[in-house]
């Protein structure tokens, strides 16, 4: 027989074993209590109909909130206007010259020079190690 047959028929034994211990201990259980007299009562308080009458609209203090369907007052605020000229364009016209640009970042001395890094400092430290 194979290995993994043999390893079934050993676990089977030990399982049933544990499903019978379990029905046991199940049947031995002591039976739930039967509900308190608090317990009813307070079950029957939560369900019984609010004794309180509905609310009404006198109950509600008046505000002075418009309704939906009425207007509101035209405010002092005035209406914003258009403008009668435009905003002209800026005069001054920024010449694009790339010649700069093209120099400092093509020059092997310039670029030689910020390629450089300064080597931090080395820390000595005091005693063994």
């Amino acid at each position: 027989m194979p290995t993994a047959t043999r390893n079934r028929f050993r676990v089977a034994p030990g399982f049933a074993t544990l499903l019978l211990i379990a029905a046991v201990l199940v049947g031995c259980a002591r039976p739930a209590p039967a509900p308190t007299q608090v317990a009813v009562v307070a079950t029957e308080i939560a369900t019984e109909a609010p004794t309180q009458a509905p609310p009404t609209d006198t109950a509600i203090p008046p505000t002075s909130t418009p309704k939906p369907t009425e207007t509101l007052a035209p405010t002092d605020t005035p209406a914003p206007t258009a403008t009668a000229t435009a905003t002209e364009a800026p005069t001054a016209v920024v010449s694009i010259d790339a010649t700069h640009c093209i120099d400092c970042h093509t020059n092997q001395e310039i670029l030689q020079q910020l390629a450089r890094e300064e080597a931090p400092a080395e820390k000595l430290s005091e005693g063994e190690g």
